[in-house]
């Protein structure tokens, strides 16, 4: 299963407190800039909570300021996306 959802980036900073206080600091924590047209600068941030069953990415400021997201993706879903790209690569390569 893959749920993604946007939200205003209110909201995302209630599910990175609610998913830090439910399961902990996150697995990794991203920050890149995020330049506007108008030239300012804000950043982007990304928490990752890896989980057995499943991995959770939330986004403050996603591709636009005031935006943010959540992403969430089961590990059996994980792995049968990792099996079709292998699939998908043999096939290729067979192609030639």
């Amino acid at each position: 299963m893959e749920l993604h959802v946007t939200v205003s980036s209110i909201r995302a900073q209630e599910i990175m407190k609610a998913a830090t206080e439910r399961y902990g600091p996150p697995s990794k924590v991203d920050h890149e800039p995020f330049k506007t047209r108008g030239g300012g600068t804000f950043p982007i941030t990304q928490m990752t909570w890896n989980q057995t069953a499943a991995t959770m990415l939330v986004t403050l400021n996603s591709g636009k300021l005031g935006d943010g997201s959540a992403f969430l993706i089961t590990a059996d879903e994980m792995e049968f996306r990792r099996k079709q790209r292998a699939s998908d690569t043999q096939k290729g390569a067979r192609d030639f």
